[in-house]
């Protein structure tokens, strides 16, 4: 999906590192941009987006997509990730709802403190880790985690300076922050800035 030339797509390309090509697969049922994702029982996930509630999911082994239940509430810019093999999808646009999909069905989650979108996300020590973002449509610093265990939240270590539009992923133990600004990476308890990249 995405955006581009003044219309949503449907369009789905697949990258390989081992070859560094790119190739086609199947194009969405429906137009999505704004969007999120995620691998769940050997399926991908795709659902909402701007306008959306629906969802739909492709398998590897049948080549096409299906639709599947549609969330509970709209997500437009809400943040995902995929943790103990559940697709948990927070807030959006004037959302501060969390949305499980368990292969089966949505449920609804104990909600964010507050409305939160254009955030990034993460699995990190058990927990979601919802960073930065718009909250109450305002830039933060805050960092929140979700404890799939109790179903609560709590407040995380803050970012060092505000964020929105960013990306984040875990690699070896620690998690890199990237986007709207310097590199980040938290670990340890705490955030540091990464060299930049050159060349």
């Amino acid at each position: 999906g995405g955006y581009g030339g003044g219309q949503d797509l449907a369009m789905v390309e697949v990258y390989s590192p081992a070859t560094n090509t790119w190739r086609a697969l199947p194009a969405l049922n429906e137009r999505r941009f704004g969007a999120v994702c995620g691998v769940v029982g050997g399926s991908l996930v795709v659902a909402g987006g701007f306008g959306r509630t629906s969802a739909e999911a492709y398998s590897p082994a049948a080549g096409r997509w299906n639709p599947i239940a549609p969330l509970p509430h709209a997500a437009m810019y809400a943040t995902a990730c995929v943790l103990n093999g559940r697709l948990f999808v927070a807030g959006g646009f004037g959302s501060d709802r969390l949305q499980m999909w368990d292969t089966k069905k949505w449920t609804l989650k104990a909600p964010m403190p507050a409305t939160r979108y254009h955030a990034a996300s993460v699995v990190h020590e058990g927990k979601m880790m919802v960073i930065g973002g718009m909250v109450n449509h305002q830039p933060t610093t805050s960092v929140i985690l979700y404890d799939p265990q109790t179903d609560t939240w709590a407040d995380g270590p803050p970012l060092p300076s505000q964020r929105y539009d960013c990306r984040a992923v875990e690699h070896a133990g620690a998690v890199i922050l990237v986007g709207d600004g310097p590199q980040l990476r938290f670990k340890d308890g705490r955030w540091s800035v990464l060299p930049a990249l050159h060349g």
